[in-house]
This record gives structure tokens, C-alpha cells and sequence, in this order.
């Protein structure tokens, strides 16, 4: 067979910077593109704020959606928090307690100072506490940590022991085994079976696989069911109810939903975005300057400047464009938080004829203020099921919260498989198969029914 190489012209459609720089503030949650707002005006000295918004504060606008009740009412609910009794009378800065709640890492520390402990030591534990996780868990190398401060290595396990032993019992343990070890020494219990099922037979147990490690324990199926129970009552991670002090993504309405006689408008959120205008003394100086290099840098940073403006602009509207469609085909959705219908990004792509690709990008990170309640806009999109007999078409939401409700009431020590689901779900109309049912349930991350048996 003789191989032969041939020269042929071929069209591959090549995206312009523009373009691409365009699709990625589409895809921009507030956040990112006030970032990204922030990011021009620093580097482009054409780009700058409309007269209107000269004094423009970025932080300030950005929280103005926000009511102080609202915030107030978020410090009140504060978990982690400790309130001090404070007489009626008195007035207390809701926000104080915020400001001042100690981190997990920092409430260590602090009970270190209570312990009579000496320089070396409490080097070596404040080390340890730094290589904490964000769970509780120890993730640094006790022997780096015996090289790095010129320590012994049982000067190291010593020291790892005491931070071990302040509150929360079992902080920096290794790994999970040794952190329900811990919980069982604490708890006082000399069960020696409990120790053995956590060291031994822990994925046996996450399997729930309770008559095999009976076998191994040598005790009564019951028995072991009850020590099982038990083990899985401990506390997973040591961090579990601190404050870690980790900074969680904040969430701002790119738009809000209204409703008036039965019809929906959309408001898209500009609030947080500064109008932004081509300064007009680099304009002027487009005009006069007779330096060559100095008009060409005026001129391709003007070219940037209106682009970005435009870019921000058609955000604004494919967002705007893509949410009444959206808006349009969830209106009882919307109304009763139930009943979502089945939509794809096909079926609002062809009401909108823009592309899928765009309209993935465009609800990416997005999401919607409706009365009082923010949803992600990703969550409303659902495939759907279709049904020979029946309702009809139904989104596989629903087809999830049916499962869900059905395996609510179910009996624990005879869980419902999932040929049962099926069978169940079709006596109400919904046809749907047992490899169906299983597909879901793992989508929802629900275990199979010999994993959810209790004994």
C-alpha cells in the first residue's frame, strides 16, 4: 500500500481576540467582571468612569443589594459565634461578634497558652497546627517537621499528641481511622470490638457490609449492627461545626425576576458595574498629537476601550435575552417553586437563536433573584423524560424529588430497591426503568439499598 501526501486548502473559522475576550465576560458571574472592570481601568488609561460615577466605589456598590436588616439578621444566625448576655438596654454592634470570631487554627493556639508548655514545644504545636486542613485533618510530614526545627522525632509525635488532645478532641489526627480512634479513647469506652471494626473493617462498614464484619468479630449480627451504629454516630472530620476561617464564594443576583399581572420582567443587576466611557483628552489628543508612536498608542487602546464597553454591553443583553426566555417557559415554576418544566440549552438556544456553546457560557456561575429567594440558573435547566402512557413529559428534577420522597418513607432495615422504585413510580405514571431509577439515584449520590439496610 503506498502512502501519498497531497496539499489542500482547508477554511478553520479562527477567533479573534475580541471575540474570544468577548465570550469570557459573558460567562463572568458580578464578581469576576467587577474584577475584571477594576483590571481595565488600571491598565487602560483611555477607559475610565462615566461623569455620573466619578466617585464610583467599588466595595460600597457592591453590598448595597443588601438590606441592614438582612445583615443583621445573617450575624444573628451566625453559628460560630459565642453571644455574651448583654442587658436590653445596652446596644451591641451586630457586626462585632463577626469581626472578632476566632478561627479554628486560632483557638488552638490560644489553648496552647494555657498548657505549661516550653519554647520548643510550642514551636513544634504551632507548626503542627499550621499544616491543618481545612476538615481538621493533619496533612504536613512529621519528619519534615523534625528536620526543619532541629527536633527528635518523638519530640514531634509528643507534640502532635498534645495538639491531639486539645478541643476539638482529635484535631490534626493523620488520617479518619486515627481520628475515630481518638474519639473512641475519649469517650472512655474499652470495647475492644468498637477499635477493631475502626482499624480493620472501616471499608467494610462504609460498604455496610455488617455480617462480614461480624464474621471477623466474632459476634451476633445485631451486635455488630448496634457497634456499626455507634462508629458512624462519631463526628466525620474534627473541624465539623468551627470556623475555619476559609472564605466561601460570594453570591450576587446577576438579575431579578419581577412579576406584575401575571407577566415577568427581568432587571439585570448593573448596580455592581460602573458605566465606563473613552476619556475625551486622549480623544483630543487623537486629534492634535503629530507624534506617530503616540497617536498609535492612543488609538489601539481606544480600539480596547470601546470594545470592552461593547463586550459588557452584550453581556448584558444576551443575559437579559436568554433569562425572559427562561422566564417565559418556567413562569409556574416560578410561581409555586414546583412543577419545573424539562428544558435544555437547545430549547432556549433555538427561542433565542444563539448557540448552545453561548448559552452555556452565559448561564455559567449565574443566578437570580425571585421575591426573597436566589437560584442558580443552572439548576432550572432539567432533560426530560418522555412517557409512552402518563403525564406526559416530565423534567428528570422531578422524576429525582419523586425518588427521593419515595425513599423518605422508607423502611430502613428493608430499603426499597430499585426495581421497587420503578414499580412504584409507574403505578403513578411515571414509566421509568430500574436502570433508569439507578442512574438518578447515583446522580443524587444515594446509596443502593444493601448500603442504606439498617440492621
Amino acid at each position: 500500500m503506498e502512502l501519498q501526501q497531497q496539499l489542500g486548502a482547508k477554511q478553520v473559522p479562527i477567533m479573534t481576540h475580541a471575540q474570544v475576550k468577548s465570550l469570557a465576560i459573558l460567562q463572568m458571574p458580578i464578581l469576576d467582571l467587577q474584577a475584571e472592570v477594576r483590571k481595565e481601568l488600571e491598565e487602560n488609561p483611555l477607559l475610565e468612569l462615566s461623569e455620573a460615577q466619578e466617585h464610583f466605589d467599588f466595595d460600597a456598590e457592591l453590598h448595597r443589594t443588601y438590606s441592614y436588616k438582612e445583615l443583621v439578621q445573617l450575624a444573628e444566625e451566625s453559628t460560630y459565634c459565642n453571644y455574651d448576655d448583654a442587658g436590653a438596654d445596652e446596644y451591641q454592634d451586630p457586626f462585632s461578634k463577626i469581626q472578632t470570631a476566632k478561627t479554628l487554627k486560632q483557638q488552638l493556639c490560644a489553648q496552647l497558652l494555657e498548657l505549661s508548655l516550653d519554647v520548643k514545644q510550642v514551636r513544634l504545636c504551632n507548626y503542627i497546627i499550621e499544616s491543618i486542613d481545612s476538615r481538621g485533618f493533619f496533612t504536613g510530614d512529621l519528619h519534615d517537621i523534625s528536620d526543619q526545627l532541629g527536633a527528635e522525632q518523638g519530640e514531634v509525635l509528643q507534640a502532635l499528641a498534645v495538639v491531639q488532645g486539645l478541643s476539638p478532641v482529635g484535631v490534626a489526627s493523620r488520617n479518619l481511622k486515627e481520628y475515630l480512634r481518638l474519639q473512641l479513647t475519649h469517650s472512655n469506652t474499652q470495647e475492644e470490638k468498637l477499635f477493631f471494626i475502626v482499624t480493620h473493617c472501616l471499608e467494610l462498614l462504609a460498604e455496610n457490609k455488617v455480617k462480614e464484619i461480624a464474621k471477623k468479630i466474632g459476634a451476633k449480627v445485631e451486635e455488630t449492627a448496634d457497634y456499626c451504629r455507634r462508629i458512624k454516630a462519631l463526628n466525620p472530620f474534627p473541624a465539623k461545626g468551627f470556623f475555619t476561617g476559609e472564605q466561601t464564594e460570594l453570591v450576587i443576583p446577576d438579575a431579578f425576576l419581577t412579576e406584575e399581572n401575571g407577566v415577568w420582567s427581568v432587571i439585570i443587576n448593573e448596580r455592581p458595574i460602573p458605566r465606563l466611557r473613552v476619556s475625551r483628552i486622549y480623544k483630543t489628543l487623537l486629534k492634535s498629537s503629530a507624534d506617530t508612536a503616540e497617536k498609535e498608542y492612543v488609538k489601539v487602546n481606544m480600539q480596547k476601550a470601546v470594545a470592552f464597553i461593547n463586550q459588557i454591553e452584550q453581556r448584558k443583553h444576551t443575559l437579559q435575552k436568554i433569562l425572559a426566555a427562561l422566564a417565559e417557559m418556567q413562569t409556574e415554576y416560578f410561581k409555586t417553586a414546583r412543577n419545573l418544566k424539562p428544558m435544555t440549552l437547545k430549547d432556549i438556544a433555538q427561542q433565542v437563536d444563539l448557540h448552545e456553546s453561548t448559552i452555556s457560557r452565559a448561564i455559567r456561575r449565574k443566578y437570580v433573584m425571585i421575591q426573597s429567594n436566589v437560584l442558580c440558573v443552572k439548576d432550572m435547566f432539567s432533560s426530560k423524560v418522555d412517557f409512552d402512557m402518563g403525564p406526559g413529559p416530565v423534567s428528570s428534577a422531578d422524576v429525582k424529588k419523586e425518588i427521593e420522597r419515595l425513599l423518605a418513607s422508607e423502611d430502613k432495615k428493608n430499603p426499597l430497591s430499585d426495581q421497587v422504585i420503578s414499580e412504584r413510580l409507574n403505578e403513578t405514571g411515571l414509566a421509568i426503568s430500574r436502570r433508569t431509577v439507578a442512574k438518578y439515584r447515583e446522580a443524587m449520590r444515594i446509596r443502593s439499598s444493601s448500603k442504606r439496610r439498617l440492621f
